[in-house]
């Protein structure tokens, strides 16, 4: 054989070895994610049915992502081998997932420490109520199987009872037994609990905070998919779900407990596909078909030692997940406390350079803080890499005469979705008719009557996103649209990114300046005036003053109500996930005094949501991420590799070592929002705090920049920084160790030999060689003792919505969920910052002597950190 044929031999077995590789490994990792199904864990746990009394479910095997270090978050769970759901309906073939906190899933009584049964408004309910029995309801009269008898909640004058209610009480995990007592009167309203019961469900948990999942249907392949949102005692008190008390070192487990329903009901009658009444999953027949999944959480409380003083920090929602991995960390062993609030960037810099008892010296922001030219020294230095995201929950709906494959998908997810700058600007400026009050049959005169204007009533019937998005051309009408793109009140650096990207796109500008699209829709004459255009805004205004009223209602609702405002970032994650955007637009008569409510989350089949949120929130919550067109033409979504493409393109600002995102980069890996979070650290602050925050920068810079799940490593959401980064930080570590401990200057004296000086010098060692002049250095910077602030606490995050310590620095609102989420899984080790040892120095005083001249020469030039003069006012 001749080399020639052996070289093809070899490149052949290559090639095909490349092939077989490709085709085990399966998809790269972004088609995945794009798709909804993240990377399993180490705690991935697979569980498979098994015969029910009238239908057999062992082909069902269903793997959840996750089961260990839990939070209050969102998790995979998939499925094969069910039975497909027939389309527009959920009677026969679909899942019910709970969650539900018992110690023993055999006992008789754990369905009654499950959540389910939260009271469905009608419009809540898909599919016009053809589905299954979402309630507590059983019934031993057709269930052959179930025992419970009906209680009684109203008795006639001699006692005996003349009403019972179906419903199976709910034992809470910290006491007490509550109970459904029906309705009562008109207009009906609900029935105190009887005597012997602690208080009713509907107290506990209801339509708006349950994470209860009814009715999840399965593809035409038999397979299916969903993200469920675990609950920690933080966001359900009753489930108790991590909760740790003195009698209870280790955190309380819960557990996931799936019911599969198949084609018969309760007492074996077969459903037909219109058929809704298959009974409750709690039933006993359907309940002893149930899928149990432990779930073990991290602790709510705990983590460090309570009432300790800590070192106060404030600033972007972007860091947040990172800060909460990284403070038991930094915390363990007597390591110190980092207090952390999350505000607007504007109030973060004011704080920062308050000179008011307690005010931060560290705040957190993706652009440079300025002093001013009187203001104080200001070291900054790059902690994380995250982005803006447009997180979205789409449900597949085919219409009526879909293609049968189409048909299939019914209920799944829509796995990828394509925005424009354009498309995004048309959405934050109240271009699409439902998204002004009133507007959801069309008719708005200032958007579809005059000067040519005709705006699409719903995103989806915009040409420019179909042609994206084909797969919406098979959707009715009927579920067209969007309830509007929630996004975040806080003024932000990063809302400014937002801007800036959209600004950069030469469509998106023309078409905010006023000038119609191809196909005739215009900006939202209330938004034309604004400056859109050319101004970046660090905010996202509700400026279409329209107001309408509600059938049979006694007020106006407003662009506020219709398209409210949301705390934070991780509350639009966690409201995309559910389904739930918050909109008041239904009036309740029977409330006192009547008002709008709240509307409640779409059920799966009827979802279609959307939000501004950030990377590292929506990794938490398991929510897909929009492709964004980035300036090269690309649509990106953010990936690890797509920040890091996001920086290398990045620009330097007036503020020297501080980068900018350029979004005009041509880099077509580059995702457009990506941005570095830095840490400001006013240095007018004592010693212990500076060489604290030293120690912060430090780990940020080191373990902190490990991915992973585990306490103080980064969680997912964020991409790692790059050595030169690390760098930077590293050095602004040791500029405030400097800064915290000079060396101190000598001075010169002829000591008699043997005797002391009068300066409080050393006095030499046993070969009477003297020691260095002047005042002791401070405690630790000779190794002999612990580094400042070595031996304080730190106070672990309260519950969502509070903010994640008892920070000295005035916090920002505390919307519910709490921009800082809870801890994630536990680890090792704890890492400590080590003392500088002041022995055997070598080149280090030269070294050290050099960063003095080049600090006192800044000292004396002023800082240059300019770039936010125009963005940041100082305080007054």
């Amino acid at each position: 054989m001749t080399r020639t044929l052996w070289t093809r031999l070899v490149a052949g077995l290559m090639l095909f070895g490349l092939a077989v590789a490709l085709l085990v490994l399966g998809p790269p990792r972004d088609e995945a994610l794009a798709a909804g199904s993240r990377e399993l864990t180490d705690s991935a746990v697979t569980v498979k049915g098994r015969p029910g009394k009238y239908e057999d479910f062992s082909d069902l095997e269903v793997t959840v992502s996750q089961t260990n270090g839990l939070i209050g978050q969102g998790i995979d769970i998939t499925w094969t081998g069910g039975h497909p759901t027939p389309y527009g309906a959920f009677g026969p073939n679909y899942l019910t997932f709970m969650q539900c906190w018992g110690p023993d899933p055999d006992a008789a009584d754990f369905r009654e420490t499950c959540q389910f049964g939260a009271e469905w408004a009608p419009g809540d309910v898909p599919w016009g109520g053809n589905v299954g029995d979402p309630t507590r309801a059983v019934f031993a009269g057709t269930d052959p199987e179930e025992t419970h008898e009906a209680i009684p909640v109203e008795w006639d004058d001699n006692g005996d009872p003349v009403l019972s209610t179906p419903m199976l009480p709910f034992q809470a995990a910290y006491g007490g037994t509550y109970i459904d007592a029906l309705q009562t009167g008109a207009p009906p309203r609900p029935r105190e609990a009887p005597e012997g019961y602690d208080g009713l469900i509907r107290d506990l948990f209801n339509a708006y905070s349950t994470n209860e999942q009814p009715w999840v249907p399965t593809g035409g392949d038999g397979t299916g998919q969903t993200t469920f949102w675990v609950q920690s005692a933080k966001e359900a008190p009753h489930l108790g779900c991590g909760r740790v008390t003195e009698t209870q070192p280790q955190p309380q487990a819960c557990w996931l407990v799936i019911v599969p329903r198949g084609q018969f009901d309760v007492a074996g009658v077969p459903l037909p596909v219109e058929n809704y009444s298959p009974g409750s999953p709690l039933s006993a027949t359907n309940w002893a078909n149930r899928l149990v999944v432990p779930l073990q959480f991290e602790p709510v409380s705990g983590f460090c030692q309570l009432g300790s003083e800590e070192q106060p920090t404030v600033g972007t929602e972007l860091v947040a997940e990172a800060m909460t991995s990284w403070q038991p960390l930094l915390c363990a062993d007597g390591g110190t406390t980092f207090g952390y609030s999350a505000i607007g960037d504007i109030e973060a810099g004011n704080q920062l350079l308050s000179e008011f008892d307690g005010s931060p010296g560290l705040a957190f922001s993706t652009a440079a803080i300025d002093p001013g030219p009187d203001g104080p020294e200001l070291v900054e230095a790059p902690v994380a890499i995250s982005g803006m995201t447009i997180a979205f929950r789409i449900d597949v709906r085919p219409h009526t005469f879909a293609p049968p494959e189409f048909e299939e998908l019914f209920g799944t997810q829509v796995p990828e979705l394509k925005l424009t700058p354009r498309l995004v600007a048309k959405l934050l400026t109240q271009s699409y008719q439902v998204d002004v009050p009133g507007g959801g049959a069309g008719g708005i005169e200032h958007l579809s009557g005059g000067e040519g204007a005709s705006n699409p009533i719903f995103i989806t019937y915009d040409p420019e996103f179909r042609e994206l998005n084909p797969i919406f051309e098979n959707f009715p009408t009927s579920a067209s649209g969007p309830q509007g793109l929630m996004v975040t009140l806080p003024n932000g650096a990063a809302n400014r990114e937002v801007w800036r990207w959209i600004q950069a796109d030469p469509e998106a500008r023309e078409w905010l300046s006023g000038t119609p699209d191809e196909y005739g829709m215009v900006v939202n004459p209330y938004y034309e005036d604004l400056g859109l255009d050319e101004n970046p805004p660090m905010s996202f205004p509700k400026a279409d003053p329209t107001c309408a009223r509600d059938l049979g209602a006694e007020l106006d609702y407003c662009t506020l109500d219709l398209r409210p405002y949301v705390g934070t970032y991780s509350e639009v994650a966690q409201r995309v996930l559910r389904a739930a955007v918050a909109e008041k637009i239904d009036w309740d008569a029977l409330k006192v005094p009547p008002a709008y409510v709240e509307s409640g989350p779409r059920h799966i089949g009827r979802r279609w949501t959307i939000g501004l949120s950030d990377s590292a929130s929506t990794e938490r919550y398991g929510v897909l991420r929009a492709a964004l067109r980035n300036a090269a033409g690309e649509f990106v979504t953010p990936t690890r590799e797509s920040m890091l493409a996001a920086v290398d393109a990045m620009v330097d600002t007036d503020d020297d070592g501080v980068l900018e995102n350029n979004p005009e980069t041509t880099d077509p890996d580059a995702y457009p929002l990506t941005m570095v979070t830095y840490a400001a650290v006013n240095t007018d602050r004592d010693a212990e705090a500076l060489s604290d925050y030293a120690d912060l920068l430090e780990y940020a810079a080191g373990a902190g920049q490990e991915p992973g799940s585990a306490r103080g490593q980064l969680p997912d959401g964020y991409a790692s920084l790059p050595d030169e980064l690390r760098e930077q930080t590293q050095d602004a570590a040791e500029r405030l160790r400097t800064l915290a401990s000079p060396t101190p200057t000598p001075t010169p004296t002829t000591p008699a030999p043997g005797g002391n000086d009068e300066s409080g010098g050393d006095q030499g060692d046993d070969d009477g060689n003297p020691g260095p002049a002047g005042n002791d250095p401070p405690p630790g910077s000779d190794g002999s003792g612990p580094p400042p602030g070595a031996d304080g606490g730190y106070t672990t995050p309260p519950p969502d919505g509070t903010g994640p310590t008892n920070s000295p620095a005035p916090p920002a609102p505390a919307p519910s969920p709490s921009p800082t989420p809870s801890p994630t899984e536990s680890s090792t080790p704890v890492a400590q910052s080590s003392s500088t040892p002041g022995t055997d120095a070598g080149i280090a005083p030269y070294v050290l002597m050099v960063a003095l001249l080049i600090g006192a020469a800044a000292a004396i030039a002023g800082p240059a950190l300019t770039r936010l003069g125009s963005r940041f006012n100082r305080p007054a």
